[in-house]
């Protein structure tokens, strides 16, 4: 395969140093290392875990990894991992319009491609359809609006019980209300890889961020809660366990708790996200990369491919397209998950690795809960935080 420049494929036995972080993918990838091992005899994959894949990377003590994307643009700076857009330009067992286009980008800097997505973990609905049954309302579909969204959790939200009973928990990362944000056409700042204004202050975000407040305020169909420091969050996630929430925002991997410690005593479904002007749910990814210091970039390569393409992985969204369309892939994870990555995958919007998102004060993020509290409008609330976000964004461009 041409693209190695001056390290071409060797005969010689070789084995490839592979580090990750995740311990719930551990048996996967030692499982995906032995069948490559069959198909590719004289290349023995190491498979480690390690709690530092950057500082293994800028070490030099590995040859390939997968890292998470916000990590990517340290590793650039630090010459730590090598540039793949002459690899894949010719590699034509390995085409780029096989990647769903948002994710190969996410791994673009300075013109060149740095990693591949490896992972692609989106946020969706997870509801209990248990309690659905119970209180006789249809189930949540793919393609449902916010109305939709809306009739569900008032149908099986009981207010004043007590406990209260509600139709919808929020995620715990805060991100939630921005996905309603950008689904009703608002946008946060003018250009998110290197903006030069927020735009909080537009009509489009006010209504969102309002119509997100309402929800626990107008409606009473989610509690007043805005992130896991809030007390009563783990309030909520204890009545989440015990059946007692009819939907919740989280990430598809931690789908029957298989993320955490606790699963899920009863039977749930997953839906992506609701739309309303836009269709729009957030990505989280991991990128495989190849160290700049390694000896056997072909042999990196090629399991990289491996992994992407042929590995039996499925703990979330396939980047490839030709993967997660398969009827290999539909019948590994069920129609109801298959249909999520579908969604997820064409319209799914990932957060890049910007500088300038660490210079946002990280109480901004919470404002919303003073507009749940009474204390402030969603617009009052958002002109404070644009004067804070603006202010970071001209920090970081000086």
């Amino acid at each position: 395969m041409p693209g190695y420049g001056a390290n071409p494929p060797t005969p010689l036995p070789v084995t490839l140093r592979f580090v990750f972080s995740d311990r719930a993918k551990e048996s996967k990838y030692q499982d995906a290392a032995k069948a490559f091992k069959l198909k590719y005899p004289r290349i023995t994959v190491e498979v480690r875990r390690v709690n530092n894949v950057p500082l293994q990377l800028s070490m030099g003590s590995v040859d390939v990894s997968e890292a998470e994307q916000f990590d990517f643009s340290t590793l650039v700076q630090r010459n730590a991992v090598r540039d793949l857009t002459p690899i894949l330009e010719s590699a034509v067992d390995f085409p780029a319009n096989d990647f769903y286009p948002r994710l190969l980008d996410l791994f673009r800097q300075g013109g060149k491609l740095w990693g591949i997505p490896a992972n692609v973990d989106p946020w969706v609905v997870f509801y209990n359809k248990d309690l659905f049954t119970k209180m006789n309302v249809p189930y949540p579909q793919p393609g449902w609006t916010w109305e939709d969204f809306l009739l569900a959790a008032r149908g099986v939200s009981i207010p004043m019980e007590n406990p209260p009973q509600y139709g919808f928990v929020p995620d715990p990362y805060g991100l939630g209300v921005w996905s309603f944000v950008y689904q009703h056409g608002g946008r946060v700042v003018d250009n998110l890889v290197q903006p030069t204004k927020a735009t909080l202050d537009d009509p489009r975000v006010i209504e969102a961020v309002q119509w997100y407040a309402d929800l626990a305020t107008k409606h009473n169909v989610m509690p007043v809660v805005t992130s896991a420091t809030d007390p009563q969050y783990q309030a909520m996630m204890n009545a989440f366990l015990r059946g007692k929430v009819g939907m919740w925002m989280l990430s598809l991997s931690e789908r029957g708790g298989i993320a955490g410690s606790r699963p899920w005593a009863f039977s749930w479904g997953v839906v992506p996200l609701p739309q309303d002007k836009e269709r729009i749910t957030f990505l989280m990814a991991s990128g495989y990369f190849i160290s700049a210091g390694t000896t056997y970039p072909r042999e990196s390569w090629l399991w990289i491919e491996y992994l992407t393409k042929e590995a039996v992985l499925d703990w979330d969204v396939p980047p490839r397209r030709s993967v997660a369309k398969s009827e290999a892939y539909r019948k590994r994870v069920g129609e109801e998950i298959f249909a999520v990555a579908q969604e997820a995958a064409e319209y799914g919007m990932t957060l890049p690795a910007a500088a300038w998102l660490t210079q946002i004060p990280g109480e901004s993020i919470n404002f919303v809960a003073d507009v749940m509290a009474g204390k402030k409008t969603a617009a009052e609330a958002l002109q404070d935080v644009q004067r804070q976000w603006d202010a970071a964004i001209q920090r970081f461009s000086k």
